[in-house]
């Protein structure tokens, strides 16, 4: 990593990238936008609240037939 000099160095490309606003010996990785943040929220509750609403259906679904029985077999 010498060949891209040291930060403080204004002619050196670590130097002129770090004008930029960038630090080339820093790895930060990629930064979602805040509307891909919110995307990624909406995702994850729209999943939750599915699978909540199919076991819901499910459970409704049991009671009836229950219900229906218990109603079936009284005289």
């Amino acid at each position: 990593m010498d060949w891209l000099g040291k930060l403080d160095d204004p002619r050196s490309p670590a130097g002129i990238v770090k004008k930029l606003g960038y630090d080339l010996f820093l790895t930060q990785g990629i930064k979602p936008t805040p509307l891909e943040k919110i995307r990624g929220i909406l995702l994850d509750e729209g999943v939750k609240e599915f699978v909540k609403l199919f076991f819901a259906v499910i459970l409704g679904i049991l009671t009836a037939r229950l219900v229906w029985l218990g109603v079936m077999m009284k005289p």
